[in-house]
């Protein structure tokens, strides 16, 4: 499946994008972060260094996260 990365979306170095994910619009990705296999990233994210989503995660803006 193919990446779709939306417009103003900022990507940086060494970031790894899989197959079949979604980024939405004006999202900003630190580098250092792996977005693995079907994940969806809503608009107007950010990003922290070092995040791994897994297969198929959905992230949306201001929804908490367990650490």
């Amino acid at each position: 499946a193919d990446v779709i990365i939306s417009s103003g979306v900022q990507v940086g170095a060494n970031t790894v994008i899989s197959s079949g994910v979604k980024i939405g619009k004006n999202t900003i990705i630190y580098p250092n972060v792996s977005i693995y296999y079907n994940v969806v990233l809503g608009e107007n994210i950010i990003i922290a260094r070092f995040v791994r989503f897994q297969l198929g995660e959905t992230a949306k803006k201001n929804q908490e996260t367990e650490a």
